[in-house]
């Protein structure tokens, strides 16, 4: 979706989107076959994996609030640096090879933090805008329903799963339709762009 309808978007987001979806890809991947042909915790791959996944998500909400928020860079950039912070104590404590859970449930809690920062001056913005055909609208939208989903998930999965082990399919499920939801509007955010660089083809 991303290849087809960002071809005509030639801007640095568009073009860090398919690098991002790209490298989600070739992780997903690799994990299965680190775990399939070695047996072994393919966790370090996640680890590595979620550095780019947080830096990719702040950058778009930064992309997006841009218009609406002219000196919104420093706080975006501080969002990164205290997730980086929370990695490197993470990896420093507990080790590369365990699951950085509370360094993503840091970064779930800023990113939704972020979205709201989003919307609230979007509506505090005189621009007007086309909800229903907007990129940055749908594309924010995705990422507050995942990482909102994601710190609800984090914050009860081990309580959940240290009192009922069974319940642990029932938590795959959950991760697996927040990433239906994700990507989903994700690919109508796509097919928005593609929209609005039509129209601006048009008007020449």
């Amino acid at each position: 979706m991303a290849l087809y309808f960002l071809k005509g978007n030639n801007d640095k987001f568009a073009l860090f989107t398919k690098l991002y979806l790209g490298l989600v890809c070739v992780t997903e991947i690799s994990g299965f076959m680190w775990k399939l042909y070695t047996n072994k915790s393919n966790v370090w791959i996640y680890n590595i994996y979620i550095l780019f996944e947080v830096l990719y998500v702040s950058f778009g909400l930064y992309h997006f609030i841009k218009p609406f928020k002219k000196n919104a860079r420093p706080l975006y950039i501080s969002a990164y640096f205290v997730f980086i912070a929370v990695y490197l104590y993470g990896v420093f404590t507990r080790g590369a090879f365990k699951f950085q859970t509370t360094a993503i449930m840091v970064a779930s809690v800023l990113i939704v933090f972020l979205c709201l920062y989003y919307y609230y001056n979007l509506m505090k913005s005189d621009k007007i805008i086309s909800i229903r055909n907007s990129f940055g609208f749908w594309w924010v939208a995705a990422v507050l329903f995942f990482y909102f989903g994601s710190t609800v998930y984090n914050l009860f999965m081990n309580v959940i799963f240290s009192n009922k082990p069974f319940a642990y399919e029932i938590l795959v499920y959950i991760m697996l339709t927040l990433n239906a939801i994700l990507y989903g509007i994700w690919s109508y955010s796509f097919i928005c762009s593609s929209r609005h660089q039509k129209l601006l083809t048009s008007s020449y």
